[in-house]
C-alpha cells in the first residue's frame, strides 16, 4: 500500500482535495508516506491540506461530542499533541474511543516490544510498539472509563471521557 500513490497513474487528485477537508488524522500518519513520494502533485497537495486543515482545527474549540481513533496513536509522531487537540475539540463530557496496540505489561514481551521499536518503527511507517496509550489518555486529562484487553493486552478497547470543567 506505501507505494500505491506513486503507481497509480489514475489517481483522483480532485476527489482527494474535496475529501481532505474532514482528514487531519489520516493526514498526520501518512505523512511518511507522502513525504518520500516520488509524485511532486502529491507532495503539493499534502502541503495545501495541511495549511487549510491547521487554520480550521485552530478554530475549533469543545465542537463534537465524541472522537473515534483506530490504530493511529501508534504511528502519530507527537501522540501527546494529537491526544491534547482531541480533548480540545471535544465538547466537556465527551467521548473518545480508541482501539490501539501498546505495549504489554507482561516481561519478555514488553522487553521485546521495546528492543524492536526502533528498528521497527522505520520499517512500518513510524508505528512505535511501545507506546503506553493509556497513559497518555491519562496525561493529557482523560477519565479513561473502560479498557478491554485483547490477545493479552497487545490491544486495547479504550472508552475515555473528557472531563467536565470544575
Amino acid at each position: 500500500m506505501m507505494g500505491s500513490f506513486d503507481e497509480n497513474k489514475h489517481f483522483d487528485l480532485q476527489f482527494i482535495d474535496q475529501m481532505s477537508m474532514h482528514h487531519e488524522g489520516a493526514l498526520m500518519s501518512s505523512e511518511h508516506m507522502i513525504s518520500d513520494s516520488k509524485r511532486p502533485e502529491l507532495r503539493q497537495l499534502y502541503e495545501n491540506i495541511q495549511k487549510s486543515q491547521s487554520e480550521q482545527i485552530e478554530q475549533m474549540q469543545e465542537c463534537f461530542d465524541a472522537a473515534v481513533a483506530t490504530l493511529v496513536f501508534c504511528t502519530i509522531p507527537d501522540p501527546l499533541r494529537a491526544l491534547r487537540e482531541v480533548r480540545r475539540v471535544l465538547k466537556p463530557d465527551g467521548s473518545f474511543h480508541l482501539l490501539e496496540h501498546v505495549k504489554v505489561k507482561r516481561q519478555p514481551i514488553a522487553w521485546i516490544q521495546e528492543k524492536a521499536t526502533p528498528v521497527w518503527k522505520h520499517l512500518a511507517g513510524g508505528c512505535h510498539l511501545n507506546r503506553d496509550t493509556v497513559g497518555m489518555l491519562q496525561g493529557v486529562g482523560f477519565e479513561v472509563e473502560q479498557i478491554n484487553p485483547y490477545l493479552g493486552g497487545l490491544f486495547l478497547d479504550i472508552s475515555a471521557r473528557a472531563p467536565e470543567p470544575k
